[in-house]
């Protein structure tokens, strides 16, 4: 992560007006540009991958001057503060700035084949739930309306066959908007948008999609549009739509009841890809099925339930040239130790957001393996999050437990000392360097033990109360987190909290129906998306949204919300999103316990997933369609 500079600020800023006002068609061109805001034309379709051509190395872009900013300035006007001297000092900022995948090896010429071999740690079928579900893996399996980049090979500005990388970015570690089954689009006011099919996309040749015509038309996006508004995950992102209308074969207008700042964001969120009608209309084909029904760049070859799901290159790919290898093998584990031992004996080819400790290990005991240090990339920080009934149900309660958290000894314990907190919204809006320091997040944040007895005795608890604490029993930070508030509510506050270790699956059916009791320690983005947009935080708690698992009904964050996704002035919707922090913080319906951090290493033969943010970020670890081998590094592995 560079340090934000004045010209990069302006940047950002333009970038948000242009997507909110400004006609975004994606015409073609010879030239590769850097860094534009501004999106392009995908690559001309083509029957084969054109052979990689070599290019001439890179060069690094140098970091901003960090006295470009002043301390205790904010990065973007209308921000908090950042004080950049007291977070340089913080272990965690240190190894993010050390490990980013700005300092990794680049590639410069692709490698096309190899099977990329991975653990995911999640239970695979909810990968393909592709109406009720989230999930950030699915630009790997399925086709999206729209792409969003931002590693170093950047998508954007690139014609030809994604063959070579010259060290162009996107916008940094800003999410920047390219096309997908959506070739260009335009919008000729704020309230109107024009999105053009690209032709030629296929839907896969599996049942029930058995008809003569697969091309993807705007006939199948009509329908998907409309159900994905009225029943799918993020239907709430959609509730300022008025109507969705096929103008041909291949384009869709889109009209609004009034201007959504994040609508394009909206329209590229990782959790939707497509799905025809016909699967809709057959028997758990959107809710139990484990095959290929979307138009990605893998399709599914073989499934073995509760282990693995293995996946081909997918040859009618839209995008040509992509992906690079020639299949994926996704194993479903949950045992930290497991993990460790696959990628020391070279069986898989990423760590999983290994633990700091564990990943300084890994990186002595492989020799070439490369580390990527990362956090909430679109802002999220893990949550406590609260089930509003019994004591919970008081503030003064939920402010009390949260004084007993201390931060940083939490940190220290669970997290490799990263004294840092994003904020909910994203980080982006801020400025992409901005963390929280502990002072900022206001009293509650704390430490304040007789503070917190003073309030918990004024609710009518002097003596405390039981409840329970659900953690996602893979996540060692999750985990952690849930055993340092149970010791420090129980010596502090006589809180006696039981700490109920689930499976994914167990986890997620108590998140998705709001069914379980006390606090639920949320990993990071698993249910709230990780993406990058002010709406989809607001999903988690304004009425009638699907991701509303806490049922919260408050008028102040159903204002904040309205007004922030009307207001089109970058300025003005910062000070909003402050706000909204500031009474989020106040009431804390979650209480955020850090800043989030992935450790991953890379195998030495992968090429591009640790150095293209896309990948990353999108992939979050499962099948990646820009990641690549460089095969003659393989080690003899059985299986390779």
């Amino acid at each position: 992560m560079h340090t934000a500079n004045t010209s990069r600020r302006l940047l950002v800023l333009m970038s948000l007006i242009v997507l909110a006002f400004v006609a975004m068609a994606c015409a073609g061109g010879d030239k590769e540009q850097a860094a534009a805001p501004a999106p392009v034309s995908a690559p001309a379709p083509s029957a084969t991958p054109a052979a990689p051509a070599p290019s001439a190395a890179p060069a690094a872009a140098a970091p901003a001057a960090a006295a470009e900013i002043p301390d205790g300035q904010p990065l973007v006007p209308g921000a908090p503060p950042f004080f950049r001297k007291e977070l340089e000092t913080y272990k965690g900022y240190q190894l993010i700035h050390k490990f980013h995948s700005d300092k990794l090896p680049m590639w410069t010429t692709a490698k096309y084949g190899g099977t990329y071999k991975m653990i995911f740690g999640v239970a695979i079928p909810q990968t393909f739930r592709l109406l009720d579900t989230l999930n950030l893996n699915r630009p790997s399996i399925g086709g999206m309306m729209l792409l969003i980049d931002s590693g170093r090979c950047s998508l954007v500005g690139r014609e030809g066959h994604f063959d070579t990388c010259n060290g162009q970015r996107a916008r940094n570690d800003n999410n920047v908007i390219v096309p997908g089954v959506f070739e260009r689009w335009e919008l000729p006011d704020p309230l109107t948008y024009v999105f053009h099919l690209r032709k030629g996309v296929m839907w896969p040749q599996t049942s029930p999609m058995a008809r003569a015509d697969r091309e993807v038309t705007s006939a199948d996006m009509l329908f998907f549009l409309n159900t994905t508004k009225t029943e799918g995950i993020t239907s709430a992102n959609y509730t300022e739509v008025d109507k969705f209308e096929a103008l041909d074969r291949y384009t869709i207008k889109m009209t609004m009841k009034s201007p959504v700042a994040d609508m394009l964001l909206n329209i590229a969120h990782t959790s939707q890809a497509i799905f025809p009608k016909e699967c809709y209309d057959e028997k758990d084909c959107l809710t139990g099925a484990v095959k290929s029904v979307s138009p990605g760049p893998f399709l599914v070859s073989g499934y073995e339930e509760g282990q693995k799901v293995e996946f081909k290159r997918n040859p009618e790919f839209y995008l040509k040239g992509l992906p690079y290898y020639d299949g994926l093998i996704q194993y479903n584990v949950i045992d930290p130790i497991a993990v460790v031992a696959g990628f020391t004996t070279g069986q898989i080819d990423d760590s999983f957001s290994t633990a700091v400790e564990e990943a300084y290990n890994l990186l002595e005991r492989v020799p070439g393996s490369k580390m990527q240090a990362i956090g909430g990339h679109a802002g999220v920080p893990g949550v406590m999050r609260a089930i509003l009934k019994g004591p919970l149900a008081d503030v003064r309660v939920r402010r009390a437990l949260t004084m007993t958290m201390d931060i940083p000894n939490s940190w220290e314990l669970s997290n490799g000392g990263f004294h840092l907190m994003a904020p909910l919204v994203p980080r982006e809006l801020f400025g992409d360097d901005f963390y929280y320091t502990i002072e900022q997040l206001g009293e509650w944040y704390q430490f304040n033990p007789e503070r917190a007895k003073a309030l918990l005795a004024e609710a009518g608890y002097p003596d405390g109360f039981s409840t329970k604490i659900q953690a996602f029993s893979f996540s060692w930070y999750g985990e952690g987190i849930a055993l340092n508030w149970q010791a420090n509510w129980k010596k502090y506050l006589n809180v006696k909290a039981d700490i109920g270790r689930l499976d994914f699956m167990a986890w997620f059916t108590l998140y998705k129906e709001g069914s379980w009791d006390g606090y639920m320690a949320q990993v990071c983005c698993w249910v709230p998306s990780c993406w990058g947009t002010s709406d989809d935080v607001f999903a988690q708690f304004i009425p009638g949204s699907p991701q509303n698992s806490q049922k919260i009904n408050d008028p102040k964050i159903n204002d904040f919300y309205q007004r922030q996704r009307r207001e089109l002035d970058p300025f003005k919707r910062n000070q909003i999103l402050v706000e909204f922090e500031k009474y989020e913080l106040d009431q804390l319906y979650v209480s955020r316990t850090g800043f989030c951090s992935n450790f991953t290493l890379f195998q030495p033969w992968e090429m591009n997933g640790a150095s293209h943010g896309t990948m990353y970020f999108v992939g979050l670890n499962g099948p990646s369609w820009l990641g690549m081998h460089d095969t003659s590094k393989y080690t003899d592995r059985e299986g390779r």
